[in-house]
This record gives structure tokens, sequence and C-alpha cells, in this order.
């Protein structure tokens, strides 16, 4: 008893804490305390207010629940359609309405709160309309419109649309659904989760509807004009609610409703050993089919596919799919690591022991379907003793032999023959995975069979990974829970849209009745013939009506698919066409675009035409059009479907380029083709002039190169010739000797003459053998000089050595004059294929510029040294010397064009520049420089491939 009065105090405390925070007036708290607040919300406007099961709930009724903990507001709801809460509200039948937006004709009898959201007005089409630029761009469209909407006025001034007026929001969607609008505007969230109730899937927003004086339609609560006190309170706890109670709503209800943008990828949110994981591996998949969640014609697609397909965006996985014939294959490879994970599987004990799996992204109820006298199955325990299928190659196979022991399976070998088997009344039931089920009974057309109710096991879709990629498994499940709520209802309703079977449990009806019965046969004994006579007369007749109801809902229903299907088909951009093919092929039905594409006039005059009438005779690679066509018509037939471009021939003769898509389908026991051509010249032509254009760019760059080239050859000449009056230098240098020699030789023999001196012959010879000895020198001076200066044409195959000496032979003059010590010392003699001239020019001028620097420093002991070693796949060439090297600021200059440490008399700035051009381009080599100990190190680098 204590512990209850203690409570009692407590919550007296907090009410009188609540009221004093919120300052509420003495007059306010006794409206609180003695009134009860009517308040007017809508059944089926997400996610602000939806009613479910009975209840209401949403963001809007969060928030006035929320108002009501924070002032104690007794709140009554009352759920309607909006005409009626309005009506409601203008007659003073309630306090508040929700959802109501601010208009000046709406404040004689509305006192607003602040908005607690602001909705987007947008544009509705069907996803055929594929030209819009802008509202202009709709212009004479019809424009569906709920009657008395509050922006008519705006939208008649424009003068754009034929306006068509309906009752409700749900007869305007239905309207464009079926063709009889082109546009409806609507509110963002409400029309979505219309439209995806209802299971349309040929609508899209085209845009958001923006005119100037059309604002967001702002949600607010109204109060009634003449209360102002609840008005004061309202306003008072409306403020109070603070931004984290703001935030945990938007969290609970508009996120939820994916307004809030889903990232692109997750990178940022992975470990670093996570992303170095993706980084060094490829990931091998591997999958099968298993419809609808995975195809495997001609490129993997389906449930699972798009789910891979966008974790793989979000992570930044590489990966690449192989597809086998068999799960068993999947699970070997995995198990022996051959293949890293799998897209769809169910987690089993056996696979445990050798795999990881991700969290699921997708969870579907196990179906059952029975034929079509059968009742709907309400608890799986119906089924305990009945024969019932199940397809044995599959991942729920085992679930199901050990969830369900009371019930007795039969397997088969495939979707087919389990439908086939009930079908047959050999089972009284198959069980399979929901949208599996669905698939397979629409594909085959087994219009005996239907979904008669779900087991209470939910089969969850998870990707299987090989057991030692922890990361990877890390990787995935951050991946699948960054996938918003409504990107993967969008997968979903791609792929799937079934309709549930409804139907109503009568067993506690007729429990109760018969215990009625009972009662009225005690009290009203004699008139229980005439009563039993009477209910069932009434329930035969109750059970006629509800009977001619569905009948009458499914024929409206199949004549409204049969509208959309003739809409979709008749409208269609593309060309779609059945043709029938045994052997030849013969067209039966084609929409208006087929035969417009090739400039006929009507579908009995395409129908009528020969193939040879469609085609040119051969395609532009060469190949016979009909043998072509014919070959991809037996790849549909064995393959299922085949996709393709053909040249093909309208009626005038010209030819039009085709984008064609060609499916193998049965219907009513016959073998089909369903064809698509889409025109795809506009995009021939432009690849034609990118072609073009290709061509003509790849001739100018060859072009340039060849005048780049002759440009380095007058460069390598130029450097040549610049190099003359050194080479001059060093000529001069090496004949001054012989030249003195010859001089001082013959000087004597003339002097003897003069003095009448006898020569003796032996003397005489000798004397002539030096003259002609320092003539030879001379003149292999000069072969020297001219083989500097004459172009190679060809590559040679030479030594090392005789390029060193080559070289050498011609400087060496120039540099025992200069007191420059020279020395060879030569660890390799490969040979090589080089252009031999343009080496020498290289060793020269980098010998030259070795003895200006060695004589422009001055420096003691000069020396220069050339080494030569090799390496498996180089010979190198080294030139240094003691002349205390180069200038860090600058080595890495040396190179450039026209720089030079010289005076502009002394030097081009050529020599070096082009040396490089001859080693790098000309000879396929490297010529790099560096500081040494002493001095200055060149490094010649050629390969010794020939």
């Amino acid at each position: 008893m204590s512990r209850l009065l203690k409570f009692l105090l407590l919550l007296l405390l907090f009410k009188l804490t609540l009221f004093a925070e919120l300052n509420f007036s003495q007059e306010e708290k006794e409206y609180i305390k003695n009134n009860k607040i009517k308040v007017a919300m809508l059944p089926d406007f997400p996610p602000f207010s939806i009613l479910k099961n009975g209840e209401i709930e949403g963001f809007s009724y969060d928030i006035l629940q929320l108002i009501s903990e924070k002032s104690s507001l007794n709140f009554e709801y009352e759920v309607n359609k909006w005409p009626v809460n309005l009506k409601k509200f203008k007659e003073k039948k309630i306090d508040i309405i929700d959802a109501i937006s601010y208009r000046d004709s709406r404040l004689s009898f509305t006192n607003y709160t602040k908005p607690y959201f602001e909705i987007p007005l947008m544009i509705f089409s069907r996803k055929d309309l594929t030209d819009y630029t802008d509202l202009n761009s709709l212009k004479n469209m019809k424009l569906g419109m709920t009657k008395n909407i509050f922006y008519k006025n705006l939208i008649e001034d424009l003068n754009l649309f034929e306006i068509v007026e309906y009752e409700s929001f749900e007869k305007k969607l239905d309207a464009l659904a079926f063709g009889e609008v082109d546009i409806i505007f609507g509110h963002l969230l409400s029309t979505q989760n219309a439209i995806k109730n209802k299971q349309y899937t040929n609508m899209k927003v085209l845009d958001e509807l923006n005119l100037p004086n059309l604002k967001k339609t702002d949600l607010r609560f109204g109060i009634t004009k003449e209360n102002k006190i609840l008005y004061g309170i309202m306003k008072k706890s409306f403020d109070s609610i603070s931004k984290i109670e703001w935030s945990n709503l938007r969290k609970k209800w508009i996120d939820t409703y994916g307004l809030e943008k889903e990232k692109a990828n997750i990178i940022e949110e992975l470990e670093a050993k996570e992303r170095l994981f993706l980084v060094e591996k490829k990931i091998k998949c591997i999958t099968t089919n298993w419809h609808p969640f995975i195809f495997v014609n001609d490129k993997p697609h389906g449930i699972s596919v798009d789910f891979w397909n966008i974790i793989k965006e979000k992570a930044l996985i590489d990966s690449s799919c192989e597809v086998v014939d068999s799960y068993e294959k999947i699970e070997e490879k995995i198990k022996n690591k051959e293949a890293d994970l799998t897209l769809a599987a169910v987690v089993t004990e056996d696979k445990v022991s050798y795999s990881r799996f991700s969290i699921p992204y997708m969870s579907y109820p196990l179906a059952i379907a029975t034929k079509l006298d059968k009742r709907y199955i309400t608890n799986t325990s119906i089924l305990d003793g009945k024969k019932v299928g199940i397809v044995k190659d599959t991942g729920i196979y085992k679930i199901l032999i050990e969830k369900y022991p009371q019930i007795k399976f039969t397997s088969y070998k495939n979707n087919f023959d389990a439908l086939k088997g009930l079908s047959n009344n050999e089972v009284f039931a198959i069980i399979d995975i929901l949208p599996e089920l669905s698939h397979y009974i629409r594909k085959y057309g087994f219009n005996d069979i239907k979904i008669s109710g779900t087991t209470e096991f939910n089969l969850d879709f998870r990707i299987m990974i090989r057991e030692d990629y922890d990361l990877l498994v890390s990787i995935v499940n951050k991946a699948i829970k960054s996938i918003s709520i409504a990107k993967i209802q969008e997968l979903k309703n791609k792929w799937m849209s079934v309709k549930y079977e409804n139907f109503v449990d009568y067993t506690k009806f007729w429990q109760i009745a018969i215990v009625i019965l009972i009662i009225l046969i005690i009290m009203i004994y004699r008139q229980i013939v005439l009563n039993t006579h009477n209910k069932k007369l009434q329930e035969a007749n109750r059970n006629i009506e509800l009977k001619s109801k569905e009948l009458e809902e499914k024929t409206l229903e199949l004549h409204s698919q049969k509208i959309l299907f003739e809409k979709t088909f008749n409208d269609s951009s593309d060309g779609v066409f059945l043709a029938t093919f045994d052997g030849k092929t013969k067209i039966v039905k084609c929409n208006p675009k087929s035969y417009q594409l090739l400039g006929f006039e009507s579908e009995e005059e395409f129908i009528n035409t020969n193939r040879e009438n469609i085609l040119p005779p051969f395609q532009p690679d060469g190949s016979n059009s009909l043998e072509l066509i014919d070959k991809y018509l037996h790849k549909t037939i064995e393959e299922g479907s085949c996709t393709f471009e053909m040249l093909h021939k309208k009626k005038d003769g010209t030819l039009i380029w085709l984008d064609v898509v060609i499916t193998a389908i049965e219907f009513q026991d016959k073998k089909l083709i369903h064809i698509v051509w889409r025109d795809i010249q506009k995009r021939k032509d432009i690849e034609d002039e990118l072609n073009s254009l290709t061509i003509k760019l790849e001739e100018k760059v060859q072009s340039e190169i060849a005048k780049n080239e002759e440009k380095t050859k007058q460069l390598i000449q130029q450097s040549r010739l610049a190099q003359m009056g050194e080479m001059l230098s060093m000529i001069a240098h090496q004949w001054r000797q012989p030249l003195t020699a010859i001089s001082a030789t013959t000087n004597n023999i003339l002097i003897r003459l003069m003095l009448d001196e006898k020569l003796p012959k032996q003397n005489l010879e000798k004397e002539l053998s030096l003259i002609s000895d320092y003539s030879i020198h001379l003149s292999t001076t000069i072969d020297d000089f001219r083989n500097f200066f004459k172009s190679d044409k060809e590559k040679i195959l030479i030594c090392l050595e005789n390029i060193i000496n080559n070289s050498v032979s011609i400087i060496k003059g120039s540099l025992e004059s200069n007191n420059i010590k020279l020395e060879i010392e030569l660890d390799s003699n490969e040979e090589v294929m080089v252009h031999a001239t343009e080496i020498n020019q290289v060793i020269l001028n980098i010998i030259k510029n070795a003895e200006d620097v060695l004589v422009e420093n001055l420096v003691l002991d000069s020396k220069i040294k050339i080494r030569t070693y090799s390496d498996e796949q180089n010979v190198y060439i080294e030139i240094s010397d003691n002349g205390n090297g180069i200038d860090e600021e600058i080595i890495e200059k040396i190179f450039d064009p026209y720089f030079s440490t010289k005076s502009e008399k002394e030097g081009t700035g050529l020599g070096l520049y082009m040396s490089k051009i001859i080693i790098n381009d000309h000879c396929g080599g490297s010529l790099t420089v560096k500081n040494g100990t002493e001095g200055a190190v060149f490094t010649i680098q050629l390969s010794k491939n020939i």
C-alpha cells in the first residue's frame, strides 16, 4: 500500500513539474483536467498517419502523443478521409485537425501551429513518357486532379493542360495507371506509397512541381478558431519539443520512408585492413540458376544479382562471377576455396562447417500451393499426414524435412515436375519460397493452382563466403546495412509482384453459430426446421453474393490488366511483335511501332512481307543477312534469348540499324518468339563519325611524329656541326706532331742536298718511310673526322672496345696537349646493335665537356676515366673525371635544350640534350649523370638485345 501511495505521489509531482515547466495558466490547467480533445486524422497518409489493424500510428500521431505526455491533454482520435475531416472541423465537431496546410481562406476558422513538416508536390507520369524537359513540354496533355484541390486555380491559369477531375486520389491514380490521363500531381511520400500498395509498375516521378505561387505543402495542426485556450496549450507544448525529440521522430518515421539520401559507398566506414583486403583481392563469385533470384542466360541477373551489384558498388569490390550447372558444384568449389562466395544461400549445419554467412539481405516466407478447389491453409498443421511436394535440389530441402517431420514429403527433380505432380493430384500441396513458387506458376501457366497460404517459417537469403575470408564477411555486412529500406523495396517490386489470396476463417463463427443454434433449438423447438432452412438459404444467398462479387472483381481486374497490356504494347516506343518459328518465321502480331520503323503503312502489309524485303542481302561485315538471322533464331531456341545489332532495310530501300532482342516463350502449348526492335541509327551515325575522326587523328599523329623525327635528326646534325669547331681544334692537336716531324725530316734532307752531302740510300729510305707513316696518320685522322659527321642510316653490330677506341682516337691528342690523363678500363667488351657514329658523338661530347671543365678549373693531375661493365640485360659505358662535379642546383637541368654553363660563343646548349635523345630515343637506352667522389660521372646504358 505504501508503494502505491509513493507512486501516486511521484505521479502527482511529475504532473505539477510538467505544468510548471510549460508555465500553464490556472485556466489552462482546468481546461486540461476537464476536457477530452477530439482530433481528426487521415487513415492513409504515410508516414504521418496510418491506420493499421484498427490502430493509428505515424509521425504526426507520435507528435500528438509527445504533446499529450508534456501537457496531459487527453486526445480522442477520429480517423476519416480529408473532406469529411475538414467538414467536421468547420462545423466545430472536432477540436484539432491533423495535416492541414496554411491557407488565407482558412484563417476565419483555423488557428495554426508551426509546420511540423514540408512535403514537395511532384509530377507523376507513366514510364513511357520520355521527352519531358519542363512544364511546357507537357502542353495539351491530360492532367488528372482531385476535385476542389486548393491549387486548381493556379494550374488553370497556366493554360497548359486538359484537366480531368476525379472524386478521390485513388481514382486519379487508377486513371494514370490505365492511360485515361497522362500526368497527375501528388505529394511525394503518400503517392509513392499508394503506387507501391497498388503494385503499379508503370509509373515514375517526373519532376517537382515548381510554380511561383505554389510552395511546398506545410503540414500543421489546426485548432478551432474560437478555442483560444486549447490553442495556447498546443502552442506551448509544440514549442517545448526539443531538437533531440524531433531528431528521434525523424529517424523513426521520415528516414524509414527513404527521404534521406543513401550513401554511394561505404569506403570511409571500412577499416584499413578491410580496404587493403579489397585492393589485394579480386573476389571470385560462383552462381547457378535459381529463378527468380538468379537467372544465368547470357548474363547473370535477378533479385540476388541486383543486391550483389549494389554491394559491389558500395564497397568497391572487384569481382567476376562463374556460372555452374548445380548447387553441389557451388558448395564443392567454396569448400575447396576455388571460389570466394555465392550470391544466394540459406544457413544449414553442413554449410557452417566450411563457410561463413553474411547478415540476411532479404527474407521471404515459405508458401503453400494447392489446387483451386482446396480451402485456404491458415496453419501448417493442416498438412500433417498429407503428401506434400518439394524440390530436392534446393537449399530448403533439408530445412523442411527437419522442421516438419509430420508431413509426408515427396521430392521432385525441379519446380515444373513438382507443379505437374500437384496438378495431377499426386500430392495435396507443394511448399517452396513464395517468389519462386509464384514465378513458376506464372511461367508454366498452371491455372488450376493457387497460393493458399504460408508456413510460419521465413527463409533468410544470405551471401555464403569461404570460411577464411572473415574480412570479406565484415565488408559485405557493412554494405548490406547501408542499403536503405526504400532501395530494398524497390528491388523486390522490380522482380516480384505477388497477389496474396484473401480468405475468411469461419471456424470461430461456426462455433458461435452452433451454440446459438442449440439455444434456439431449446427455446424454439417448434420453429427448428423452419429456422434451419431459413439459415441455410440465407447462407447460400450470402455465398452466392460473395462469389458473384469476387467474380465481378476478378473480371474487372482482368479487364484492367488487358487494357494496361494493350496500352503498353501499342504505345511502346520500341517495335514489339510475336512470331512462330518452325523452320520458318511467321509474324502473328505486332505493335504500330514495328511496321512504322521500316516505313510500312499497316500491320497487315508488314505481316505479309517476306524477310528478304526487310533485310539487305549482306551485312556490313560481309555476312549473309538471312543466314545470320537464322543463326540468331536457333540460338534463341537453344538458350532462351538473344541480343544483337543488325542492319535492316526499309520499304523505300533505305537502310536502318536496329537493336534486336529475341526471347523464346511458350503460350498455350505453342512455341513463339518475342522480338523487340529499337532504332539505333543515330547512335551508329555518331559511331561512324567518331571512327572517321579517330582515323584522321591517327594520321595527324603519325604526321607530327614524322615531323618530330625529322626535327630530331636536324638537331643531331646541328649538334654535330656545332662540334665541328671543337673537332678542328682536336685535329690541329693531332696533326701538330706529325706535321712537325715531316717538316724536320724534309728540312734535314734539303740541308744535306744543299750541302751536296751524299745521302746513303738506306738513310733516305728511312726518312721517306717516316714521312709516309706520318702522312698515313694524318689521313686516318681525316677519316675519323669524316666518319664523325657521317649519318648512320642503319644500326650495326659493334663491340664496346671499337666504340671507345674510335672516339678516343679523335680527342686523344687534345687531351695530351692539355696534360689530361685518359684511363680506359674495359671490364666488358659485349657487342651491341647501335648507330655507332651517334654513340661516338655522345662519348666525344661528354669527354670534351670534361676536358673543358678540367682546363677551366686548372685541376692538377687532371684525368678522365672510361670504364665499361655489364649485367644480364645491359652494357654500361661510364665516363668520369676529377673536375669537382656539377653544381647540385643545375645538375637536373644539364639535359635541357639550350642550357649551357659556357658563354654564348663557346656553347649552344644542345650537346647533352642531343646526347640524351640519341641514347634514350634512338638507341633505346638511357643517359644519366651523378656526382662521384671526385667529379661528375656520366653513365650510358645500352640493351644487349639485338
